[in-house]
């Protein structure tokens, strides 16, 4: 299988998890620098190209984007700033807004990886419809209950985990 991950400290937590399973014949693409260091000794790892992002520590801009250009994956894993039942999912940092746009498009699937404080909460910028995910992975939380509801009534299938 051939796994695009997003970058962002969930996705970077799902590396490591990755990195310690017996997962075999896994490629994985990714824009994120820890993540592709996590990965490095596990795993075939591309690293795009780009420019670097200091504070995400991952690769962002037109170049990043257009070495997307030839993939295409069974799955995407990413995460979000936030998610809103009615607005979607969105990221606070305009630079990697493009990376995740290009990233939905090149997948055949997407898994958001939303932890329990993302939910109802906005970034700045939309990068997908709730309807564009596969499926979401959150932890159970008692305040995030309505809004999980709402989404299983809607046909979107979410799958819970410990914390």
């Amino acid at each position: 299988d051939t796994i695009l991950l997003d970058a962002g400290s969930t996705i970077y937590a799902v590396a490591r998890e990755i990195a310690s399973s017996e997962i075999a014949d896994l490629a994985v693409i990714t824009y994120s620098l820890p993540v592709a260091n996590a990965l490095a000794l596990r795993c075939m790892t591309v690293v795009t190209g780009g420019t670097l992002d200091g504070e995400t520590m991952s690769l962002v801009g037109p170049n990043a984007e257009t070495s997307l250009d030839s993939v295409v994956v069974d799955k995407l894993f990413l995460s979000a700033t936030g998610v809103n039942v009615r607005r979607g999912f969105t990221v606070i940092s305009q630079l990697s807004l493009g990376m995740k746009r290009k990233m939905m498009d090149r997948a055949r699937g997407g898994i958001a990886l939303i932890d329990s404080t993302k939910w109802d909460s906005t970034g700045l910028n939309i990068f997908c419809k709730i309807q564009d995910v596969n499926r979401i992975i959150t932890i159970r939380d008692e305040k995030n209950a309505e809004s999980i509801a709402q989404l299983q009534k809607n046909g979107i299938c979410v799958d819970y985990i410990d914390k």
